[in-house]
């Protein structure tokens, strides 16, 4: 085995944000930020923390949430992916990188190796009431989904664009994603300017699109051999530190998060209390902290963002906000910043080493590449399936023609783990802890199992592994629940 490098790939900000491309919150909700705890939508806006309130521009006759059939889609800007962006494709040269990629193409991967470095080590949810202490503290089914990227090289420049695996099969969670966009602008627009530009019973003909539409601000950033993309999504002047942005996130509830496809009959459902165990706003971070925080956590330090704002809903109104510094995230996550920070750099190694392996494995090609976790044995299988004739990343899925084929040339690699602290290996069920001073070896070792497996055999596993990341119309799992 081979000992991982304990230094920090080298780093650079390739470009500085534009901070006046940056939008701010609107409607008075700058004061969520800097007072902590949920803050309940009602007169006045109450923090659960403290006894501060304010009174909110029009929030509270905002709760209602326009459906996507209400709003000009046209009128927002489409996700630019990591192949199509051709300002990172600039800076990818510029810079001498072999590999773009974005938050979104990075950070299920990361996720991924984290759990397989840490030994699945779990949240720590004692920030929750009573009612939470006994209950589970693992990570949700969804978070040992398979991932799936594709790299996607461009012979012009001799580099690869790493783009996240948008799969054929309709998403069952297309209103989360669509209200995502909805929301996120709602909150950064005033009213009259939102409802003029976006709202289709607003809009008189010939309305023009908004001013600046397709206009973004990115942070760039250079590490090791990859260059990375993060969207800014809003900032406030009064965040404590140099660090003034911070992203947007939309949560709906558990019932709809369970069934996005039957989304309207859990619009039942209200958040009534701060506290317990059902319909509150804590049960909902209870199911954040398992599930989605880790992610948070990466997307902020790859942005270099102070935390994140969320806003709670139902997919028909809004319940409430609550801001959570990368602080905070690291208590819940790792227990502490430092091992917070640790995990993210040994990951980014450990994320451009299989990068850089696929790239002289495949050269010149193609690849899609799928990450299926296995606890039981701590560590990753890759799959890679050579993509002849790729079309290119889509929205919203793609033809049958560019499914995943295991007849295509197929690879399995096995990329496995042993991580000591202390000179003490870490083994059976025993979750990472980390001090300042303690000492972190990783060995690791990539191997690739191909001559080793029958063509059948591999075929098999494959489609297992498209099966578990359930974003394919040819390789659906078993219907089952999801948070």
């Amino acid at each position: 085995m081979h000992l991982l490098p304990p230094a920090p790939l080298p780093e650079c900000v390739v470009e500085p944000p534009d901070l006046d491309l940056v939008p701010s919150l609107k409607h008075d909700l700058s004061a969520t930020i800097t007072t902590p705890g949920v803050h309940r939508i009602s007169a006045p806006l109450i923090s659960s923390r403290s006894k501060h309130e304010h009174e909110p521009k029009y929030i509270k006759d905002a709760r209602h949430i326009h459906q996507p059939d209400e709003i000009a889609m046209e009128h927002i800007p489409p996700f630019i992916t990591s192949s199509n962006d051709p300002l990172l494709r600039q800076y990818c040269v510029e810079h001498q990188c072999k590999f773009r990629a974005s938050t979104s193409s990075t950070t299920g991967a990361l996720s991924l190796i984290y759990l397989m470095l840490s030994n699945y080590r779990p949240p720590h949810m004692e920030c929750l009431s009573a009612d939470f202490q006994n209950m589970r503290d693992q990570w949700t089914k969804t978070m040992t989904k398979s991932t799936v990227l594709m790299l996607r090289y461009d012979a012009e420049t001799d580099t690869y664009a790493v783009d996240s695996e948008s799969g054929s099969a309709q998403p069952g969670n297309q209103i989360l994603l669509t209200l995502g966009k909805t929301l996120e602008r709602m909150l950064t627009m005033e009213r009259e300017e939102f409802e003029k530009t976006l709202v289709r019973a607003h809009i008189t003909e010939g309305t023009p699109r908004p001013e600046g539409w397709g206009v973004e601000a990115y942070n760039f950033w250079k590490k090791g051999s990859i260059l990375l993309r993060s969207q800014l999504d809003c900032k406030d002047e009064s965040l404590p530190g140099t660090r003034k942005t911070f992203d947007l996130k939309t949560r709906a509830t558990v019932g709809v998060r369970i069934n996005p496809e039957g989304y309207k009959s859990a619009q039942k459902q209200q958040l009534q209390s701060i506290k317990g165990v059902k319909n509150s706003f804590e049960r909902e971070f209870y199911d954040l902290g398992r599930s989605a925080l880790l992610k948070y956590s990466f997307q902020v330090r790859i942005g270099n963002m102070h935390g994140v704002f969320v806003a709670y809903h139902n997919t028909k109104e809004l319940f409430g906000f609550e801001y959570i510094s990368l602080e905070e995230m690291d208590r819940i996550l790792f227990g502490s910043s430092f091992l917070g920070q640790e995990m993210f750099e040994r990951g980014m190694r450990v994320y451009e080493l299989l990068l850089e392996h696929v790239a002289l494995l495949k050269p010149a090609r193609t690849t899609r590449m799928t990450l299926q976790p296995n606890r039981n044995k701590q560590l990753l299988e890759v799959f890679l399936e050579t993509v002849p004739n790729d079309s290119g990343w889509t929205e919203g899925g793609k033809e049958a023609e560019d499914e995943p084929n295991p007849s295509n040339e197929l690879s399995k690699l096995v990329l496995s783990v042993r991580v000591f602290v202390n000179n003490n290996r870490l083994s059976g069920r025993t979750p990472l802890e980390l001090s300042p001073g303690d000492k972190l070896d990783i060995y690791y070792q990539l191997e690739d199992m191909t001559p080793k497996l029958e063509k059948a055999m591999l075929k098999e596993e494959y489609a297992a592994a498209l099966k578990n990341n359930g974003n394919y119309a040819g390789f659906q799992p078993k219907l089952g629940r999801r948070q």
